[in-house]
């Protein structure tokens, strides 16, 4: 069994461009599993309309993380937030397609509009 990852955008997948500077970016890691398991988030890479996010590189490989970010015990969930990611990732308004990738397998999909 695998961990499972979902990116979270708080208000929501669709958002003002007047807002970019409210938008919390989330990662969610959830352990289904009766075991402890390896969090390789650190390793993952974030497509934005086909293009590698060098801000979510930068991010998600550096900072403070919670106790548990390492090694997620079974049944338990960790999580991360940032402020201001969500400037660098959407430069502009637009509808952009997130891939979130470890090595070749694809972690979450989805579509995220700024109008």
């Amino acid at each position: 069994m695998q961990l499972h990852y979902a990116l979270i955008f708080e208000p929501g997948d669709v958002f003002r461009w007047d807002d970019i500077d409210q938008v919390k970016t989330k990662v969610l890691v959830s352990n289904p599993a009766k075991n402890s398991l390896e969090n390789q988030i650190n390793r993952t890479q974030l497509f934005i309309n086909g293009r590698a996010a060098i801000s979510w590189s930068l991010t998600i490989q550096n900072g403070k993380r919670p106790r548990d970010w390492d090694t997620v015990p079974p049944g338990k969930s960790v999580e991360m937030e940032w402020q201001n990611l969500a400037q660098g990732l959407f430069p502009e308004k637009g509808d952009y397609k997130l891939t979130l990738k470890l090595e070749e397998e694809v972690l979450v999909e989805k579509n995220v509009v700024v109008e």
